[in-house]
């Protein structure tokens, strides 16, 4: 059984479940029991904000070869989502899923298939055979602190390498748009 986090308090003399977690910890914990607690580094708003920021400002500013896909006029990537979901893809923090077929049109009907499940995944088909990335979620839940770090600093050097700029450069641009915004409102 995975256990699920449970945010509690140290009243002095015991770790007292906070009131929302009280049923998630009777269920998944046993009176009598030893369990090992580690410390847990929350993630900072204002690291996560500047990333999504940043990846936007990386998109707004793509190089022109980055703009198209290469087998057709068709935006490469037509959000920063995109873009981010795919550097995340290609910086390994992805799901892979392989499924053979039994010729290359159905194949390709899978490809079709999975495009609609997901219009952030990478497919790639191969004579019979759908490969297909899948992004994994940065969010709070599915990714810790250090975690997010690492795929946070993967896709910003990802994005600030297509720039031909490095990291700080596109943070700093990241910062000054927010601050324009936050000027303006």
């Amino acid at each position: 059984m995975k256990i699920e986090p449970v945010a509690f308090l140290w009243d002095g003399r015991a770790m007292i479940p906070l009131d929302r977690f009280h049923a998630l910890a009777r269920w998944q914990f046993r009176p009598g029991k030893e369990y090992a607690l580690i410390p847990h580094q929350g993630r900072s708003m204002k690291a996560h904000g500047l990333f999504f920021k940043a990846v936007e400002v990386a998109w707004q500013n793509l190089p022109e070869e980055w703009q198209r896909r290469r087998d057709s006029n068709l935006e490469r990537f037509p959000t920063s989502t995109h873009l981010r979901k795919w550097a995340l893809i290609q910086e390994g923090f992805c799901d892979e899923h392989v499924q053979p077929c039994a010729t290359r049109e159905e194949a390709m009907q899978v490809a079709a298939l999975c495009r609609s499940l997901d219009e952030y995944a990478v497919i790639n088909v191969s004579g019979a055979v759908v490969t297909v990335w899948t992004a994994q979620s940065q969010d709070h839940h599915n990714m810790g602190h250090d975690e997010f770090q690492r795929s946070m600093d993967k896709v910003l050097g990802r994005v600030s390498q297509m720039l031909g700029i490095s990291i700080d450069e596109l943070t700093d641009n990241a910062k000054a748009s927010m601050k324009r915004i936050k000027e303006a409102s």
